[in-house]
């Protein structure tokens, strides 16, 4: 139920949000209906932008509320209700037809209220603490598919934050994003999806929970979904019909492997691909680390590609140096890596081994020689 509640205040509060940026103090208007004094009357009150008819509104906090009457008698807006009484929080007094009434809500809470003349007429405002989200913005996702090591940009706007590290999964189409919230508290994430990062949502999910009440806006090339989030979630993850990857991207993967090996097709490229989507991608450390590497690694291997492919020695000259290193890095396609802890054991294991091919060993050769000389 409170979670029902949670995103009946989503979508009242965040809705208009989305059509007024600013984030402004608003004005809104209740009618008091012609011929609400006939407690037989279908309706006593009717708001302009919503279908409700029972005096309910959902406002922010700062914002105000005028009455306008409608009707062909007097009324009152009274805090309180019928049974106990007037609370002593706002009274009107007496207004006409046609005259109108504005209160100003400045403090978070519910405030019912009626009319002390007809005491039918009942309604309630629920005052809800302004959204304190911050606009932030996570570069390069999906940067280990583009071969220009650009990635796509996502912009979002939430009270915590959400991490770096995004994992991308192209076979269950989903992209998942990991959050830290600011302190234990419900949150609401409004985040910008580029197409090309995942195109045609189907559903999101917290925590691998199915979320009814996520509001999606389509605006161009971009999908800003709106998502309640609760104290203890960890991942919010969107499901699409097709996401970012080598496929969705041409020429996307290894520049300096390509060129080396000829073509994206040869096994040596095939299998480095492999491993990066079938493997390191598939964990949070995993596609952290494939995304801190590429951005160093885009930095300078479209240079050593080009240059492979205008001198055939320096070509060969990298085959020589990079075919230990893929041979080591094959080895991780014949293992189990579906936790964390594996990822993290199988890399540094691969990394000391390389340190021992390329470094230590060539030490040990050197020094040797110099013995002897």
């Amino acid at each position: 139920m409170r979670r029902i509640y949670f995103g009946l205040v989503l979508s009242i509060i965040i809705l208009p949000l989305l059509m007024n940026s600013s984030f402004a103090q608003e004005d809104y208007v209740i009618n008091i209906a012609e011929g609400a004094d006939n407690p037989d009357n279908r309706i006593f009150y009717h708001i302009p932008t919503s279908r409700n008819l029972q005096g309910q509104m959902v406002i922010t906090q700062g914002d105000s509320v005028t009455w306008k009457n409608q009707d062909q008698t007097e009324h009152t807006v009274t805090s309180g209700n019928p049974e106990i009484g007037p609370d002593g929080l706002f009274d009107s007094g007496l207004f006409g037809p046609n005259g109108s009434v504005m209160i100003e809500f400045t403090e978070a809470g519910e405030y019912p209220y009626f009319c002390t003349i007809h005491p039918w007429m009942m309604g309630k405002i629920t005052v809800a603490e302004p959204y304190l989200g911050r606009e932030q913005v996570i570069q390069n996702v999906g940067v280990e598919y583009d071969n220009e090591g650009n990635g796509v940009e996502v912009r979002y706007t939430l009270e915590g934050t959400l991490s770096d590290t995004v994992l991308i999964n192209s076979e269950q189409n989903s992209v998942t994003f990991y959050y830290d919230p600011l302190e234990s508290k419900e949150d609401i994430l409004i985040i910008k999806l580029p197409e090309k990062l995942v195109d045609d949502i189907q559903y999101t999910q917290v925590d691998g929970e199915i979320v009814g009440d996520a509001i999606r806006e389509n605006i161009g090339e971009i999908t800003t979904m709106f998502v309640p989030l609760w104290p203890n979630s960890k991942e919010v993850t969107f499901v699409g019909q097709q996401v970012i990857s080598s496929e969705t991207i041409p020429g996307g993967g290894c520049l300096i492997a390509t060129a080396t090996y000829g073509s994206e097709l040869s096994p040596q490229v095939q299998e480095l691909r492999e491993l990066r989507n079938n493997k390191l991608l598939q964990t949070k450390s995993g596609a952290s680390f494939v995304k801190g590497f590429n951005e160093f690694y885009y930095s300078f291997s479209p240079a050593i590609a080009d240059y492979e492919r205008e001198n055939p020695i320096f070509k060969e000259g990298v085959k020589i140096v990079v075919t230990p290193m893929i041979s080591s890095l094959s080895i991780l396609n014949n293992v189990d890596m579906n936790t964390e802890f594996e990822v993290l054991g199988y890399g540094i294991s691969l990394i000391l081994l390389n340190v021992g091919i390329y470094f230590v060993v060539p030490t040990i050769v050197i020094v040797s020689i110099k013995k002897r000389i």
